[in-house]
């Protein structure tokens, strides 16, 4: 049924040889005073990779892991008392030296007619509500809730990881999207959502030669150059596309709307979803934006020709690799399991850092798997799954891990999807 892409082929990476000198990072912070058989640098990192990989993370099952790469085995109490702000310390400076060990690997491809495209999202990581004072998340009806956000930034025609940061819950993603702007290159390609909109970037991007692309959010307003509002022309007009230059808000910055009609399906859901949650928040859906739902309406300042209308939903469309990303991460860790607990939040603090430090490790060794084999189609998920079960067994992270290439490409299918035959599925009720 399936079949893969290139002849299967097994290829050893060393994970210690992504890691920096992880002793020296220990004394340099404080972890580490002098040699102890029982606690080492390496053990603890290992140890938290096994406990977001299996979701083992109390400090009973924490000393029992690091028991199995130590000489001697720790008590939980001793755990419990290294579990210090210099082991966040020492996470911040491995997590930093992965990243820009990355970064050296980039390889230019001129497939595409931007420089990078950038690409900036966040993740919810949920935690216990008692976790509450040192991690705040948004609350809702039930009471307080807790949790942290990971902001993360990508540059898809690369696949680098060029900055991940974690923040707390209810931080908004608007208030973090003014912190990409100073990593923004002449030629390069910002791909913004709702949440990051704001008009103030968008200005800010351009007088950096650069370009941006936004989904249109809901509540700014939108005025063609006759001032006739984006409304009254949807409401009139009969066609299924729409492309014309507006100003965006009341600083009237001028951009290149694309709006495109969708399904009476899609509008009917998107519609009702928009009124369940107004109604939710005990509030009541504007007729503006219940009108935008018929349609899918796109801002940019790319010139048309330079990307025309099908082109730029293409790589609106890679947004979805972001996405991809935030799924394999969460499918292949255990991280609901290992924060669902009452503990400091040093622990806490500790388990996301190790988890920022593996998805980087990922992203590492999926580059140098590509160099090595650039016609290889590699899945994501699997390669973060493949990954998260190999730390599992290890004993040591000086150990090579064997990749039989077969259990990380993406297959194709022989035959056509249901979707692609044009038959359609019967509903579920």
């Amino acid at each position: 049924m399936f079949r893969n892409h290139t002849q299967p082929t097994a290829l050893a990476v060393g994970t210690f040889a992504a890691l920096p000198d992880l002793k020296a990072i220990a004394l340099q912070c404080g972890l580490i005073v002098r040699n102890n058989k029982k606690f080492s640098a390496e053990g603890l990192l290992l140890t938290l990779f096994k406990a977001i990989s299996t979701g083992n993370a109390s400090f009973s099952q924490m000393a029992a892991s690091l028991g199995e790469c130590e000489v001697r085995t720790l008590s939980r109490q001793a755990l419990h008392q290294r579990m210090k702000p210099e082991v966040i310390g020492f996470l911040e400076a491995v997590l930093k030296h992965v990243g820009l060990s990355t970064l050296n690997m980039k390889e230019e491809d001129g497939s595409y007619p931007f420089r990078r495209i950038i690409l900036e999202d966040a993740t919810q990581m949920r935690m216990h509500p008692k976790n509450h004072p040192s991690f705040r998340a948004v609350a809702n009806n039930s009471g307080v809730t807790s949790g942290a956000k990971i902001d993360v930034i990508m540059d898809l025609v690369s696949g680098e990881l060029l900055r991940q940061k974690e923040t707390q819950g209810y931080v908004q993603d608007r208030s973090l999207g003014p912190e990409l702007l100073p990593m923004i290159m002449e030629g390069d390609l910002v791909l913004r959502d709702m949440g990051y909109f704001d008009v103030s970037s968008f200005a800010y991007i351009e007088s950096q030669s650069a370009y941006w692309l936004s989904r249109l959010h809901g509540q700014a307003s939108v005025r063609l150059l006759d001032g006739t509002t984006l409304e009254e022309l949807l409401s009139r007009t009969t066609e299924n596309f729409i492309e014309i230059e507006v100003t965006l808000t009341e600083q009237k910055h001028r951009a290149r709307l694309i709006a495109v009609r969708s399904s009476p399906e899609v509008a009917s859901r998107r519609r009702q979803q928009r009124k369940d949650k107004r109604r939710r928040n005990g509030t009541q859906a504007s007729k503006r934006s219940l009108q935008r739902e018929d349609w899918d309406i796109l801002i940019t300042n790319i010139p048309a020709d330079k990307c025309g209308l099908d082109e730029l939903v293409r790589l609106y469309r890679q947004r979805w690799e972001i996405e991809i990303h935030f799924r394999a991460w969460k499918q292949s860790l255990e991280m609901r399991r290992a924060l669902n607990r009452i503990t400091s939040r040093v622990h806490l603090h500790a388990l996301i850092l190790t988890a920022m430090i593996f998805s980087a490790l990922a992203i590492k060794i999926q580059k140098w798997v590509q160099k090595w084999k650039p016609r290889l189609e590699i899945s994501v998920e699997k390669l973060f799954i493949w990954l998260s079960g190999r730390l599992r067994i290890l004993r040591s992270l000086k150990s090579e891990i064997p990749i039989d290439l077969r259990h990380i490409s993406r297959c194709k299918r022989k035959r056509s999807s249901l979707h692609q035959s044009g038959c359609g599925l019967r509903p579920l009720n």
